[in-house]
């Protein structure tokens, strides 16, 4: 019985460190932001794209054609992004995030050999506020 309160204490210190430090990382101004577009296309073009990152396994948000988002991002540091499901698309977009940095991710849908794969590419200011214009705010990470 003791071995089992000792390992319940154990596991419940570990969780708390980490939630602690899932903290730390996402106060105040430590985060960057992303700003993902995706230009409209009339055809052939899949309703919406997958965006979310290789480790942690998470779907960040789902990018509508013709819109725009921005994105509120807490987890510094090297990053691996993907665009669909990581099986299916193992190319990743790699990127190294700070704190306070922003970032204009351009997201398209190309072929690639007989498959259609999502593709993102990160865009300088300037040129992505230009191929922004015209495209619909996206408010929902989860569009409908």
């Amino acid at each position: 019985m003791k071995t089992i309160f000792l390992i319940l204490i154990s596991f419940m210190a570990q969780e708390y460190i980490h939630l602690k430090s899932q903290e730390i990382i996402t106060q105040g101004d430590d985060k960057a932001i992303f700003y993902f577009y995706r230009p409209k296309k009339f055809a052939s073009s899949s309703a919406k794209i997958i965006i979310g990152t290789v480790k942690p396994d998470e779907v960040i948000l789902n990018l509508k054609n013709g819109s725009w988002i921005k994105h509120d991002y807490a987890l510094l540091g090297e990053r691996q992004f993907v665009t669909g499901v990581y099986a299916i698309n193992p190319e990743v977009f790699t990127m190294d995030i700070e704190a306070g940095s922003t970032h204009y991710i351009r997201c398209t849908v190309k072929p690639k050999g007989l498959k259609i794969m999502a593709d993102m590419e990160i865009m300088e200011e300037e040129v992505a506020k230009n191929e922004m214009k015209g495209l619909k705010e996206q408010v929902k990470t989860y569009a409908d």
